[in-house]
């Protein structure tokens, strides 16, 4: 799955941007251009769904996947395209892993918080169902297990059932994944009868690298967050979920322009007030707009600006600012373009 992601990435940017950018994308970077690029090249939903990710991990990915005449460097060493065998590689693996269940920049870290849920409800559940009170918590995080404590007590389902509606709801959600995706989850959890394994014990156990497994569970955590929100699985994780804000993400000093600009204050007055660069509160605006789907853009760009700017993104299919700039008319500042690409690619043109 990570050769695929890789790719995919790769394919997305059209080597308009550098292998780094894809690394911050992974990893997810909260900086505004990581943020900017996710959504220019449709790649939100992978921003930050590998958290943990090594840079000498990424780099040792992207070697593998020259070497083998997948990938072609350009005159910069830190672009690269897809090469024709490269491609097929992409369709073949396309074909194994669709549909994508991932939405990062949606969900950001509430499937992580959801697995650490499921492995210590599950855990907690079994050994207690059993008569065993006495049990090391397999997760470490102290949120986690005070909140598992928490809506055990106030729960009115009784311990039993509990245990069944985990497992229904594992069984049902697992069938939709293939059986070596099912199994490995399963592998993951931890009861009386067994203990869950590592990342190392399943890479070792499925012949995979530990950025194949990684992905694979963190895949399914997306899925389990989705169908818990849907109301179609999971029901319980909503008590869980209620703490756990489903929002963009936003940049902390973008948050606090919107804050000021929402109060009145121009773009300019905001600059004056955070004593930072026109140019930077242009930029938190960007990214205002890409997360924040009621901001008003009206007085910063106008209906036949966009149209305008939205008929040469489609004449010259490229997102490079000074490309775009040269196609239209003198007066049009780079914020305006940037605006412009920020609303075409969500949509409004």
């Amino acid at each position: 799955m990570f050769d695929y992601l890789l790719l995919l990435s790769i394919q997305k940017i059209q080597a308009q941007r550098t292998i780094s950018s894809i690394y911050h994308l992974l990893k997810g970077k909260k900086s505004i251009q990581t943020i900017q690029d996710s959504y220019l090249f449709n790649l939100s939903f992978l921003f930050g769904v590998y958290s943990k990710l090594e840079r000498r991990d990424f780099d040792e990915a992207i070697l593998q996947l020259h070497k083998r005449h997948y990938l072609l460097f350009l005159d910069n060493e830190n672009i690269a395209t897809l090469t024709d065998e490269g491609a097929k590689y992409l369709e073949q693996l396309e074909r194994k892993y669709t549909p994508l269940y991932f939405d990062g920049m949606k969900y950001d870290k509430q499937p992580e918080k959801l697995l650490q849920i499921i492995y210590l409800l599950t855990q907690t559940t079994t050994y207690l169902a059993s008569n065993q009170n006495r049990f090391l918590p397999i997760i470490d995080d102290m949120n986690a297990q005070k909140a598992v404590k928490k809506y055990l007590k106030e729960t009115n389902i009784s311990m039993e059932e509990t245990v069944i509606n985990i497992y229904q709801d594992l069984k049902q959600a697992l069938t939709i994944f293939p059986t070596t995706t099912s199994e490995m989850i399963v592998d993951t959890l931890t009861t009386p009868r067994q203990t869950g394994l590592t990342s190392f014990q399943l890479a070792d156990k499925y012949s995979m690298s530990t950025d194949d497994i990684h992905l694979h569970i963190m895949h399914f955590g997306h899925y389990i967050v989705q169908q818990s929100h849907s109301g179609q699985l999971f029901q319980y994780l909503t008590y869980f979920l209620a703490k756990e804000q489903s929002t963009k993400v936003l940049t902390y000093s973008a948050k606090q322009t919107l804050t000021l600009l929402q109060k009145g204050y121009s773009l300019t007055e905001v600059a004056h007030i955070r004593k930072l660069k026109i140019a930077t509160i242009e930029d938190h605006i960007i990214e205002i707009i890409y997360c924040n789907d009621s901001f008003n853009w009206a007085e910063f760009l106008s209906e036949e600006m966009l149209s305008m700017i939205s008929t040469v993104i489609d004449k010259t299919q490229t997102v490079k600012l000074k490309l775009l700039k040269n196609q239209l008319p003198e007066d049009f500042t780079y914020f305006q373009i940037k605006l412009g690409l920020a609303l075409y690619h969500k949509g409004e043109r």
